[in-house]
């Protein structure tokens, strides 16, 4: 067989498979005359365990977080992802500083451990009130009836270590010898 001839016949059988396929894909896009069945929702979970009572207690309509309007979700999205930034900004200024990554990670977790734990302590709340974890559930009174209180604190607490890790970071990464 010929080149041309070759091309011709895998042409043909292109537009063939073609037209073969709309009516197919007609048919299989139609939709089905008969009603599904419901499908049953299950019921959301009491959550259990240390802290979940003062959930309760704070937000008693938590099970109804999906009918709330999307803007308080995105809200409370954005304010965890700044907490969340400020906890990287930490360790990535933790990994410039150390010699393996692995040190890094476990000096972020200690100290996530270590500020939860001294946000605990009523004795030592001006100490408390500059860590970034002390403002991390602020985001819960979005959807209290009441209102939010904290969030804008929170919000500047998280950016302060943000730009103050970066600034650690710019001057550790500035006076590092790139040969080393």
């Amino acid at each position: 067989m010929k080149t041309r001839t070759s091309k011709t016949l895998g042409a043909a059988a292109g537009i063939a498979a073609i037209a073969m396929s709309i009516p197919l894909a007609i048919t299989a896009n139609a939709d089905d005359p008969t009603p599904t069945p419901a499908v049953p929702v299950a019921p959301i979970p009491d959550p259990q365990g240390s802290g979940c009572d003062a959930f309760k207690t704070a937000l008693p309509n938590w099970k109804d977080f999906n009918s709330q309007p999307i803007g308080k979700v995105l809200a409370a999205t954005g304010y965890t992802l700044l907490c969340l930034l400020a906890m990287a900004a930490i360790a990535l200024t933790l990994g410039l500083l150390l010699p393996r990554g692995a040190e890094a990670l476990a000096v972020a977790v200690a100290f996530v451990v270590v500020a939860s734990i001294l946000n605990g302590q009523a004795v030592l709340h001006a100490v408390a009130v500059t860590l970034p974890v002390h403002y991390w559930q602020n985001w819960v009174g979005l959807f209290d009836p009441a209102g939010a209180s904290g969030l804008g604190l929170g919000a500047a607490v998280q950016a302060g270590w943000i730009a103050g890790c970066v600034a650690a970071c710019w001057v550790i990464l500035r006076r590092r010898d790139p040969a080393a």
